[in-house]
């Protein structure tokens, strides 16, 4: 019988065999070497499918969903329409024109009868204001030094020009003398004057002098014409405008006089530096303090505030006051925010920064009080008002006085706001055309698929499309010319179209304002009316509360429907779960079998190898199956 080992005896001729390598024979039945991990996982592919059917499903309720919440959104827009519509401001509103807007305009609520109203304005309403009775900082004068002048800002040396019957003149200004020095800059100024002038002109005389917080410049005593104008290009100094003569210019008549001046006054207080620097013509008496506008605090610091930063802080409070500063002037105003006569209250508490801007006592000298608006209507008697809003003249209607009518009073027209009404009808319309039109596309074949949606059926879609169709199209009243939204032109479509011809509701803006003009109060019903004032519910008011009821985030169909899709999303991923664990234990007990196998054939082949070392060999043929013979004999 055959044998699967042979062995060799100690004399004769010999062959030998190699060892088995098994884990190779395993790989040389596939064309592939062997990897247990190809196995495993082609073993296991069959358990992964339920997952991806699973996973289909869960896309699927999350397409629901999102249609659910974008349908819930039209439904959101539309119930947003109506509910503008349920209220009588907006179906019933009103809008006013003038003859005269200029000066008159106005607003009617919707209880304002429609008519014609004239209105006569004769005066304004003014703001009381409170403003410095002198100049806050100091005055310049001629004799101290051009550079130690108060000045807007500092004067370069250099050089201007006046021109003289055309002729250009340079004046040369040195800082450190006095305006009125010998060689001083308003003393060489008249010397030009006069030399210039005299040229052509022997009796004219010009001077230049300081008055007022300006420069005044007076010619006269000549017998023929002549022009003076200041500044060319090339003026190497800034003299004419720190002294505000840059438009100083005059033509001088044959045998007549002209007088030039400074357009601003030239010293001024310094409104950007710190108060204790800001050169004020009155001093602080504290390096802190307060005091009142109207009553409301106001805090300063000399060390660390402005005039500018003050004016901010009243700017800023509660105290209905604008402050400002005149720069031309060198003055504080402040006015209160609101007209009519009220006075404005101003005290200082500590200190006496009010008094230093020429303010204090604030309601005598500084102030001055508003005025009333005064009006008449229709010709009736004068009515007041402190503001030039006036709503106390006709119930409902706020009229705005913008100036003075002068000549023939303005007319005010009242009638419905055809062009606002419409406007939101339109809105309705449009918002409801879009929750049908989306509701009616899930029930319709996808041209690019050619299937329909999970949706086609669904109760809670096609109810809500069919109840908003009905609430809008329906009949609500049986009396009156108007009895439904369709006798406002609200319909499906032109009588006689046929079935699948119409795109949603349509909007016959022409009926709609015949039926305004016609008969304001029945349309306003026809959507905004109730029970009990016109013994039907209006369209606006049964669509706001239905849909209101449809689009609760708590237990309206909306809000179900994502969260019953959220439910069976969460069962659906526990399932996956469930069968990854399963997939993750099997796996782990076949790459556990398989590593059992190959740690068995590593010990097969060790096993072959130490039988080979002994000159016994196992062959592939042995373990195919086949026979073989010893591979010695020995002889007798």
């Amino acid at each position: 019988m055959s044998s699967p080992v042979s062995s060799t005896g100690s004399s004769g001729s010999s062959s030998s065999t190699a060892p088995i390598d098994y884990l190779s024979y395993l790989g040389s039945l596939s064309s592939a070497p062997f990897d247990p991990n190809v196995i495993i996982s082609a073993l296991l592919n069959v358990q992964q499918q339920p997952i991806t059917q699973i996973q289909t499903q869960i896309k699927n309720v999350q397409t629901d969903q999102s249609i659910y919440s974008s349908i819930g959104a039209d439904a959101t827009a539309l119930q947003n329409a109506a509910f503008s519509l349920s209220l009588q401001s907006t179906v019933q509103a009103n809008a006013v024109t003038s003859t005269n807007s200029a000066s008159v305009t106005a607003t009617a609520n919707p209880n304002v009868a429609a008519g014609n109203y004239t209105v006569a304005v004769s005066h304004l309403a003014t703001s009381t204001t409170a403003t410095s009775t002198a100049q806050l900082g100091l005055a310049i004068n001629g004799t101290t030094p051009l550079s130690g002048l108060n000045l807007s800002s500092p004067v370069t040396a250099g050089s201007f020009s006046v021109v003289i019957d055309g002729k250009v003149q340079q004046v040369n200004v040195d800082p450190t003398k006095s305006l009125t020095d010998p060689n001083g800059a308003l003393t060489l100024l008249q010397q030009t004057l006069t030399a210039g002038l005299q040229a052509s002109d022997p009796g004219i005389s010009a001077t230049a002098t300081v008055s007022g917080n300006k420069i005044q410049i007076q010619v006269s005593g000549g017998s023929a014409a002549h022009t003076i104008s200041f500044g060319a290009s090339g003026d190497s100094s800034n003299f004419l405008q720190a002294m505000n003569l840059s438009t100083a210019n005059a033509t001088v008549t044959g045998g007549g006089s002209a007088t030039m001046s400074s357009s601003a006054v030239v010293g001024v207080a310094q409104t950007g530096a710190i108060l204790t620097q800001a050169n004020l013509a009155t001093g602080l008496n504290n390096t802190t303090g307060s005091f009142t506008v109207n009553g409301v605090s106001i805090g300063w610091d000399a060390s660390q505030d402005s005039i500018s930063s003050v004016i901010g802080k009243i700017n800023s409070s509660s105290a209905g006051v604008t402050a400002t500063y005149n720069a031309n002037t060198d003055q504080l105003q402040l006015s209160n925010t609101a007209t009519g006569q009220g006075a404005m209250a101003l005290q200082d508490v500590q200190g006496n920064f009010l008094a230093a801007m020429n303010l204090a006592p604030g309601t005598t000298n500084a102030e001055i009080l508003g005025q009333n608006a005064s009006l008449s209507i229709n010709g009736g008697p004068t009515i007041y008002s402190a503001s030039n809003t006036i709503t106390n003249a006709i119930p409902g209607l706020s009229i705005n006085a913008l100036a003075l009518t002068t000549g023939a009073p303005a007319t005010l027209t009242v009638g419905p706001d055809v062009s606002g009404i419409t406007k939101n009808v339109q809105t309705f319309v449009t918002a409801a055309n879009k929750l049908i039109t989306d509701i009616n596309t899930t029930q319709q074949k996808d041209p690019t698929t050619g299937t329909y949606s999970f949706l086609l059926g669904d109760s809670t879609l096609t109810g809500l499309s069919n109840s908003v169709l009905n609430m809008i199209t329906g009949q609500l009243t049986s009396s009156g010319a108007y009895q439904s939204l369709q006798d406002l032109g609200i319909t499906t479509g032109a009588v006689g179209s046929q079935p699948g011809t119409t795109n949603g509701l349509t909007l016959d803006t022409t009926k709609l304002a015949a039926a305004l003009a016609a008969n304001p109060s029945q349309v306003a019903a026809l959507f905004a009316g109730t029970v009990a004032n016109n013994g039907f519910q209006g369209v606006g008011q049964q669509l706001n509360t239905y849909l209101n009821q449809q689009t609760n985030p708590i237990n309206g169909p909306f809000a179900q429907e994502q969260s019953t899709g959220n439910t069976q999303i969460t069962q659906y991923q526990a399932r996956i779960t469930e069968i990854q664990y399963q997939i993750t234990q099997q796996r782990a007990i076949l790459t556990s079998e398989f590593a059992a196998m190959t740690t068995a054939l590593g010990s097969i082949n060790a096993q072959s190898a130490a039988l080979a070392s002994l000159g016994i060999s196992v062959t592939s043929a042995n373990l195919s199956g086949g026979t073989s013979s010893n591979s010695s004999s020995t002889g007798g």
